[in-house]
């Protein structure tokens, strides 16, 4: 299923705003329980896991947040120590969901650019208007072991490359390689 958009700090989906691929949620079908914070054991083994795949590893410094609100009900969420960096609007940098079993159904890694876009008062939504971060996401499920890059912003060029990128399956040395080519723009880096 595609969809429009995903906008973290205000969880909506806007016709103005570019981005590709699926909804974060429609792989978090079922995650419904609160999410309790790993325990010291649990999260060495998970990040041990992390990067034998390649995922960017939950940093000791970051916060553990469990969420009521509707988009990330269910949902670990990881912040960054400060929302003083004036690149973060918002501060999350991973999402996390898991199957009832408690196993890991998916995530997702946050990458800010420090830059926002103005979404004008035009069509059905425009209660959302206002200024928005500019960011991409990657999405890793575990199931299928596929990871997809997502764009929300205005820059044609990143769009372009997620959308072809998402157009089909890839293999996850493709996607990793294009994720950290637009990273390297924003001067990041993916782990």
């Amino acid at each position: 299923m595609k969809y429009v958009a995903v906008m973290l700090s205000l969880a909506f989906a806007a016709p103005f705003v570019t981005s590709c691929g699926r909804s974060p949620r429609a792989m978090a079908t079922g995650v419904v329980r609160p999410a309790p914070e790993p325990t010291a054991e649990q999260m060495l083994a998970e990040n041990a896991e992390r990067e034998r795949i390649g995922l960017r590893q939950i940093d000791t410094a970051w916060s553990f947040h469990a969420p009521t609100n509707r988009a990330f009900k269910g949902h670990q969420v990881w912040r960054v120590p400060t929302p003083d960096d004036p690149r973060f609007k918002t501060n999350i940098v991973k999402v996390v969901w898991r199957h009832p079993d408690g196993t890991i159904a998916g995530e997702l890694d946050y990458y800010r650019s420090g830059r926002y876009f103005f979404l004008g008062a035009e069509g059905p939504d425009m209660e959302r208007e206002g200024i928005h971060d500019e960011f991409m996401y990657t999405q890793y499920d575990y199931a299928s072991q596929t990871l997809s890059l997502h764009y929300v912003g205005k820059d044609v060029e990143i769009y372009s490359r997620c959308k072809e990128l998402n157009s089909q399956p890839r293999e996850f040395a493709e996607v990793t390689t294009v994720t950290d080519e637009l990273l390297a723009v924003w001067d990041q880096s993916r782990l």
